[in-house]
């Protein structure tokens, strides 16, 4: 009995000893004595029956409704004894054994254990995992290792409410503690491993951390760069870092404009310390990242002043490249370093389907595309509405993968989107049929990738051209029938029957709802009912009617087809059936032969000149001016 007592007063300091190491589960330092105890222990207790080495395999669910064949629940049972629990392991999966694996999903975070084990599930990969470490001896401190781990890469995200698996979320404590955390690399995302992904992601700045590493990830990023960076300092630069060569080439775009912007010429490929937001800031390595950014669809000078809008044009572009943070800082090897400096084309149009010249619009961004039925949370979520949903967020670097099946993953990017592009400030996560949030999706998606090229033609800001979209269109310049928006105005018609040699008093008896002298919002029918007073119209004089309404995208009014680029206005009504470039060259032909572009340009923009250009002198009734800044002011936090 004596001996029985020192065996158990043994195995507590041991237990004592692991614990205060931060790592009560791993016994590879003491494998033989932890084996010898283990089995002294059971026998102490009753002779239970020990299967030291389980087959770490289930062929189907063990625990609280599941399968649990005999041999399953044996190997689980020994599992758990494994990670400190004590069951017989007699291959029934009563009340003690479900009780324990709750107890053990609940030491994993679990927030609702269900007291089941499945197959290459989460709770089983962890049991697996943990339960591996018993064969490593290879030393007596802690797992917290300083090698380089083998791979630099993740497949899904680690972290609070991450996927976790097992490999993943290894690669990522070993990443940690490269940057000073002192973790076990066990591949277990409990609270220790959420905790250290925390304190790493307040280091960065990051105001409110999520505890969260997702794949190509601002965390991961800079988990990824910082760790080279450390393997590197031992290693003393045998070269100079190449210096920067700057040749003034202004474009004839930029010449006129109120803020002059450089086309320089970069040969620098790398930067020597971190630029933007509470960065280093040389000046050398500011004015690559400016002029890198331009190339990426910026207006930036190119002169080393690390200010608020070179700031703000960092944050845009992480926005771009999906960082689930903005920090609005560029540091070398980082990921939205590599994101900039990979091509000094647009890399987005590599990203995005969209039209931006003669290239079709895909078949799920026509004019015709729809759902049947609502998707996302308590919709019907019919499989072939759930993929064309996929599809087109896919299409805003919105992180999903096509699938027939709605995901909790999938409502947060609807809720997003609604949140970013449509401005919703409830989001409900649920995209219905020829909805806002649908005629959004589609609208911005056929022209999205082409606004680039566009505005940095014409010195001007995505956001503008965003901004002139949803206020005039809705988002959307098509009806669900295919044809253009559009909306018929009587007293420009009147005006042009006028023109036309025609008496409109004459003619308004019978048609007051098309032919009047002042503007009135009273006879809008809007949608597809806008084509009935158009059709009327065009029976009294039909050039005069095509003229007398606004198209598209843009809403362009057609008396104005000389602007947008058109010689006569049939050939513009014809160019308004089809969706992209057409209506970018039209909005964007209107806005210069106007004179517009000049009160949206910089930093200051007169949104009511641009209004009253845009929609004359009575803009103020509808608030014209105001919904324009408030939707660029949107946009402009999302896109360059």
């Amino acid at each position: 009995m004596d001996f029985s007592k020192k065996v158990i007063e043994l195995r507590k300091a041991i237990r004592q000893f692991m614990q205060v190491h931060n790592n009560p589960h791993d016994t590879s330092k003491f494998n033989e004595i932890a084996d010898q105890l283990n089995s002294l222990d059971q026998t102490l207790k009753g002779g239970r029956d020990v299967t030291p080495t389980p087959n770490n395999k289930i062929d189907a669910s063990v625990g609280e409704k599941g399968t649990n064949k005999v041999d399953d629940v044996k190997v689980v049972q020994q599992l758990l004894n494994n990670h400190g629990a004590s069951l017989k392991v007699d291959g029934d999966a009563g009340p003690s054994t479900i009780k324990a694996i709750k107890a053990f999903q609940a030491k994993l975070g679990t927030k609702n254990p269900d007291g089941r084990v499945d197959p290459n599930g989460f709770t089983w990969g962890h049991l697996t995992a943990s339960s591996s470490n018993t064969t490593d001896n290879s030393s007596t401190t802690p797992t917290t290792n300083d090698t380089t781990p083998t791979t630099q890469t993740i497949n899904k995200s680690v972290g609070k409410n991450g996927d976790n698996n097992v490999d993943d979320v290894k690669v990522v404590q070993q990443l940690l503690n490269d940057h000073g955390a002192s973790l076990t690399v066990d591949g277990d995302a409990g609270p220790s491993t959420i905790k250290a992904i925390k304190a790493f992601q307040a280091k960065l700045g990051t105001k409110n951390p999520d505890g969260r590493v997702d794949p190509n990830g601002f965390t991961w990023g800079h988990l990824t760069q910082k760790a080279v960076k450390k393997n590197q300092e031992t290693a003393k630069p045998t070269e100079k870092s190449n210096t920067t060569e700057e040749t003034s080439s202004r474009s004839p775009e930029t010449s006129t404009s109120s803020e002059e912007t450089s086309s320089t010429s970069v040969t620098t490929t790398n930067i020597k310390g971190s630029v933007g937001k509470n960065g280093d800031n040389n000046i050398d390595d500011v004015k690559v990242v400016q002029q890198l950014l331009n190339n990426h669809g910026a207006s930036l000078k190119v002169d080393g002043d690390a200010g608020p809008s070179t700031i703000k044009a960092i944050k845009n572009f992480q926005s771009i490249i999906g960082l689930p943070d903005f920090s609005g800082l560029i540091e070398p090897n980082s990921f939205t370093w590599e994101k900039l400096n990979k091509d000094k084309d647009d890399h987005r149009l590599d990203q995005q389907t969209v039209s931006t010249g003669d290239e079709p619009i895909p078949e799920e961004l026509s004019v015709t595309s729809k759902i049947t039925k609502s998707v996302g949370h308590k919709g019907a979520n019919l499989p072939e509405d759930v993929l064309l949903v996929h599809k087109l967020l896919i299409k805003f670097n919105l992180k999903l993968e096509e699938s027939s099946t709605v995901t909790v993953r999938l409502i947060s990017a609807i809720k997003r989107f609604q949140k970013e592009y449509v401005g919703s400030r409830n989001p409900d996560g649920r995209i219905d049929p020829n909805g806002k949030t649908w005629n959004t999706l589609l609208g911005i998606g056929r022209i999205r990738g082409g606004i680039y090229k566009v505005a940095k033609k014409f010195d001007i800001e995505p956001a503008v051209i965003l901004a002139i979209q949803a206020v005039e269109s809705g988002g959307n310049g098509f009806l669900a029938d295919g044809r253009p928006k559009i909306l018929f105005e009587g007293h420009i018609f009147w005006r042009e029957l006028k023109k036309a040699g025609k008496d409109p008093a004459a003619l308004r008896p019978g048609n007051e709802n098309i032919i009047y002298s002042k503007w009135t919002k009273a006879n809008y029918k809007f949608g597809v009912k806008e084509y009935d007073r158009l059709a009327l119209a065009e029976k009294i004089d039909k050039i005069a009617a095509l003229k007398s309404a606004s198209w598209g995208e843009f809403q362009i009014m057609g008396f104005n087809h000389a602007s947008a680029g058109y010689s006569d206005v049939e050939s513009f009504v014809e160019a308004m059936y089809k969706p992209g470039a057409n209506q970018l060259g039209g909005l964007m032909g209107f806005l210069k032969d106007n004179n517009l572009l000049r009160h949206v340009r910089g930093e200051s923009k007169n949104w009511a000149a641009l209004a009253k250009g845009y929609n004359g002198p009575a803009y103020a009734e509808n608030k014209y001016d105001i919904k324009l800044e408030r939707a660029y002011e949107r946009f402009s936090k999302i896109l360059l």
